[in-house]
């Protein structure tokens, strides 16, 4: 159940809105979804690296998310959207998230 409530609203649900904006507004706020999706995958990488047992985000982290990621960034530079303030906007959100989860789980963990 932990792992619906937080990526239905805290990861595609700000994708969604993300990538709305980025539509309507200015393509700069893509850069909020790409941030996620790069740290994402950089976070899934990492177990695959510690431990030996398999990790199913590994091989989409190395296959699609940091290659769609950096496609991203340069897709959006390109529009002249991926300002200073949108990269740090996009980072910071990303970065929230992922310690909002990381917190999170720590509290489900007894002992911890």
């Amino acid at each position: 159940m932990a792992v619906f409530v937080i990526n239905v609203p805290g990861v595609w649900g700000v994708i969604g809105i993300s990538l709305a904006l980025a539509a309507t507004v200015s393509a700069g706020f893509g850069l909020v979804a790409v941030y996620l999706v790069l740290l994402n995958g950089t976070v899934s990488r990492r177990p695959g690296g510690h431990f030996p047992s398999y990790n199913p985000g590994l091989g989409t982290a190395i296959v699609l998310f940091l290659p769609l990621g950096g496609y991203g960034i340069a897709a959006i530079q390109q529009t002249g959207g991926g300002t200073f303030l949108m990269h740090m906007t996009g980072a910071g959100a990303a970065i929230a998230i992922h310690v909002a989860i990381i917190v999170h789980t720590m509290r489900q963990r007894p002992g911890l």
